[in-house]
């Protein structure tokens, strides 16, 4: 399951406290939960747009405003996204004990959701670390869980499909995306991009290039309309594979090359020495030497000479 386009967050409701009609004052709210609430919704944010720093910050100041509240559950919800934002930065040991702790307290609030949502999440941290035993009984307790309380959460089924295709079992991954694509209706921003970028993987696994690269480009789509310039990077990353394994150089370059330019301004030094090395290792040569234009602004970016860097 994608880290960085598979994030699983629970949304926190923001009180509304309407009047009465006989007139009554409104409920006084615990101002440390809706401060609280509202660090949650800018780390998303930040979290969506792929800028890990900020969002640890309001993840971290929403854990201590839920403390001072004394809510379990979205002390859980905030752990959760810890776990998922470490996860799709590639701290996947870190990530582990933060969705651990937010299971903990899903159990003792007997959040048979909240559970589902951790467990799907925590088995991509065991597929990360290279355990896919663990991986397959989180996901296993995962759906038993769903049937019990007649749950639907599709990314449970994606993350199957990412299992086997882990495990070198590439058709049957695609048959179980294949289903659950089949299923959907008008699925939410984030599952839609999560599954087309599963679809592709599966895809290129069996080397069937075209149609892995229209799922990358479906995942980019949706990617570029929600903001999600992290997972934006990786999705351009993967369609320069696709390409390069194409046999189209010029292109894959092209692709390559624009997720170069958006990894810098997002500070995002892994993802960019990875975009580097992949135009280095193109066939041409010629091919991975950024333009001069293009090249012009790296250096600026990489100083630090941005005028909306997403981050900042």
């Amino acid at each position: 399951m994608r880290p960085l386009a598979l994030f699983a967050f629970i949304a926190i409701l923001l009180g509304c406290f309407a009047c009465s009609t006989g007139g009554k004052a409104p409920t006084p709210t615990n101002r440390f939960y809706t401060d609280g609430a509202r660090a949650l919704t800018a780390g998303d944010q930040l979290a969506t747009r792929g800028c890990t720093q900020g969002a640890v910050e309001n993840y971290f100041k929403a854990v201590e405003l839920f403390t001072l509240s004394d809510d379990q559950g979205a002390l859980a919800t905030c752990f959760n996204n810890i776990g998922t934002l470490y996860l799709g930065a590639g701290k996947s040991a870190d990530a582990l004990h933060y969705y651990t702790e937010a299971l903990e307290l899903h159990t003792r609030n007997g959040s048979l959701e909240g559970k589902v949502r951790v467990l799907t999440n925590r088995a991509a941290a065991h597929l990360a670390e290279d355990s896919p035993d663990k991986a397959e009984e989180d996901l296993t307790q995962a759906e038993s869980l769903s049937a019990q309380g007649e749950l639907s959460w599709p990314q449970t089924r994606i993350a199957q499909a990412n299992l086997r295709l882990h495990k070198g079992e590439a058709q049957e991954a695609l048959n179980r995306l294949l289903e659950v694509d089949a299923s959907l209706t008008a699925p939410e921003e984030a599952l839609s991009a999560s599954l087309h970028f599963a679809l592709g993987r599966g895809y290129f696994a069996l080397t069937r290039y075209e149609d892995a690269l229209g799922h990358f480009s479906r995942a980019l789509t949706v990617d570029r309309k929600r903001g999600a310039l992290r997972l934006m990077v990786t999705d351009l990353r993967e369609m320069g594979r696709t390409l390069t394994a194409m046999e189209q150089p010029s292109e894959a370059a092209w692709h390559l090359e624009r997720g170069l330019r958006i990894s810098a301004l997002l500070g995002a030094e892994t993802e960019h020495k990875d975009l580097q090395n992949m135009l280095n290792n193109l066939t041409d040569a010629a091919e991975g030497a950024p333009s001069a234009v293009t090249g012009y602004f790296l250096e600026r970016w990489a100083n630090g000479e941005s005028f909306a860097a997403p981050c900042n």
